[in-house]
Order: C-alpha cells, then sequence, then structure tokens
C-alpha cells in the first residue's frame, strides 16, 4: 500500500484533512476512541470494549449467527453479522474488521451510509481491506505490549485475538526499534522465468524463496531478493517453524539478519528478524 488511490481511501484522508501514510491516520482515530472508552471504566475485555465501539461508531449490536460459504462475516447498513461457527478469536477479528469499516465514511458526518457501495466493496477494495485489517489489531492488540519480537510472543497474540500472522507481526514491530523488522517469503521464479519451466529430465523446478514483501527501516531488502538454499528458511518450510542467521548479498554488501520463522498460508515463510 503505498500510492493510496482508493476512491475511500482518499475521501477516507481528505476528510480527516490529512497527508502521508493512512495507517497513521486510522491508528490515531481508533486510539481516540478507545481512549474515550477507557474513560468510561468498567471495561475489562475486549468483547466490551468491542460494543462500546461499535455503538461509538453508530453501529448495531453485532449479530452472531450462521453464515453460508465458510464466510467470515458482513456488514448490512449498521448491523454487522458475524458466522458464529468460527473461532471465538476469528469471530473478535471479524467484528473488529467490519467496526473498522465505519471510518471510511461516504460524507461528512454521515455514519448510517458509510458501507455504501460506491465507497466500498468487500471483494473489490483491496487497500480498505487492508487497512481494515490493520485497524482491527489496533484494537485487538490495545493494551498488550509484546515481551519479545519472536515466534513465541507472536503465537500468543494470534491465538488471543485471531489475527492473521502478518497483521500480528506489523502490530509488534511498532514496539520496537528501527533493527528489527518483518521479511514475507515465496518460492517464486525471476523476473522473465517460465514458472512452468522443467529441468532436463523432466522433473519440476523448485524455485528459491525470495522476498514477496519486507518492512525495515534500516536496511533496503529488495523485493524478488532471492536466501541461499538451505538455510532458516528453506528449513522452516519442512519443520514449520525455525531461527538462525540469515545473510543476503546485496550489490557488494552483506546484511546479517537473524531471524524466528513460521510457516504461514499459501506455502510462505514469515520471518522476523533483527539486523545485526
Amino acid at each position: 500500500m503505498t500510492d493510496h488511490k482508493t476512491k475511500s481511501v482518499l475521501q477516507f484522508m481528505s476528510e480527516n484533512s490529512f497527508s502521508g501514510d493512512p495507517k497513521v491516520l486510522l491508528k490515531t482515530l481508533i486510539f481516540a476512541d478507545l481512549q474515550e472508552i477507557d474513560s468510561l471504566g468498567g471495561i475489562n475485555n475486549v468483547k466490551d470494549r468491542l460494543k462500546c465501539l461499535a455503538s461509538l461508531r453508530g453501529l448495531a449490536e453485532a449479530n452472531f449467527i450462521e453464515l453460508p460459504n465458510d464466510e467470515s462475516g458482513h456488514t448490512d447498513g449498521s448491523q454487522i453479522n458475524i458466522n458464529v461457527t468460527h473461532s471465538e478469536a476469528r469471530q473478535l477479528f471479524t467484528w473488529a474488521h467490519e467496526i473498522i469499516h465505519s471510518y471510511f465514511i461516504r460524507s461528512t458526518g454521515v455514519k448510517v451510509d458509510c458501507f455504501g457501495d460506491e465507497f466500498h466493496s468487500s471483494s473489490e477494495n483491496e487497500e480498505e481491506e487492508s487497512l481494515c485489517d490493520y485497524g482491527a489489531s489496533q484494537i485487538l492488540f490495545y493494551g498488550h505490549i509484546p515481551g519479545a519480537l519472536n515466534i513465541s510472543s507472536l503465537l500468543e497474540i494470534i491465538n488471543a485475538t485471531g489475527a492473521s500472522p502478518e497483521a500480528t507481526a506489523l502490530s509488534m514491530l511498532d514496539h520496537f526499534d528501527d533493527t528489527h523488522g518483518l521479511i514475507i517469503w515465496m518460492r517464486k521464479c525471476k523476473k522473465g522465468e517460465n514458472p512452468d519451466q522443467t529441468s532436463l529430465f523432466a522433473e519440476d523446478i523448485k524455485h528459491p524463496f525470495r522476498i514477496d514483501y519486507a518492512v525495515s527501516k534500516n536496511a533496503f531488502l529488495p523485493k524478488n531478493k532471492s536466501v541461499n538454499e538451505g538455510d532458516a528458511v528453506d528449513q522452516c518450510e519442512t519443520a514449520g517453524s525455525s531461527s538462525g542467521e540469515i545473510i543476503l548479498d546485496l550489490k557488494g554488501h552483506a546484511v546479517t539478519l537473524m531471524t524466528e520463522n513460521l510457516s504461514i498460508s499459501n506455502g510462505r515463510i514469515l520471518s522476523l528478524f533483527k539486523l545485526v
């Protein structure tokens, strides 16, 4: 998310007279609401906080029902519907995610119409969906400060909140200095190569893990940079998790990362790292 060209996101930023990273704006608005809720007192758990936030945003109390096709949830007008067959952690994340859509309103002061198709389509507006995942994690992680940037803390927060590994890791990074970061790896070919290419013996070629997405303020980690075969990322693919040193050769200089790695969905590897 770098261009922020989505209509709903541009509208969101314009109405709040803000230029810059919309995540910063969204977090500021969410925390202002959560602090207002805290001032009321007596809010001791995530469910109560979500109920209060939904009410503050002009939304009805959530409706927990069985939804078709394993759908997590959706919003009809001001009514949020959540799939009761999903785990409690996943229900909480869906609830928070749907509430965040209310920050992307159609016009100033009109909250009851904030889910209109003109500005929001859950299947098409990927930028708003990503921001809603981020915002949901901010609600669920509110008051939770990880003791360390490692896989153990990551899984603990995921189990408590139902947030995705990526959203959880990004939120955890807020609590650590700029020597820490995140990489998502995928097996893929070089640009211009045929992904279906086979060897001389008609065997499938196993492409190396390459950077699909990276967050690092103190090091430039280019997309599609490959990792050495057999290192901690490769080991994670079969073991499910791993830790160890990774050295990336970046045009004549080496970057050394101490990593903890976790296998996540679609064959990807998530690495939490500290620059050495």
